[in-house]
């Protein structure tokens, strides 16, 4: 039960930021012990909510594959007993706002 109610928030997460125009987040683990090394190695990388298999590590990056690190290739909250958390990334979304 524990493991789908945190699939939800999950799910939930990724749906607001989107619905607000959030298109990239930082991934970001419970950084203890039990953190597993593919979710370790994506701690801080900027990921894009339309591809789970990609990141990069600063804004003005060139986006590269999660594979050539050893990255967990899913979203925060979508492996089994996932605590990752996805914090959106807000730089340019004001400007986009002033586009629309």
């Amino acid at each position: 039960a524990r493991d789908q109610v945190s699939k939800l928030n999950a799910d939930l997460t990724r749906e607001r930021q989107v619905q607000s125009g959030v298109d990239e987040y930082i991934f970001r683990t419970s950084q203890d012990e039990r953190v597993r090394p593919s979710h370790e190695n994506m701690e801080g990388k900027i990921c894009k909510w339309d591809d789970p298999n990609v990141y990069k590590d600063e804004p003005g990056d060139k986006w590269r594959s999660r594979s050539s690190i050893q990255g967990v290739q899913k979203h925060p909250g979508e492996d089994y007993q996932c605590r990752c958390t996805a914090e959106p990334v807000l730089e340019g979304l004001l400007s986009k706002a002033l586009e629309e």
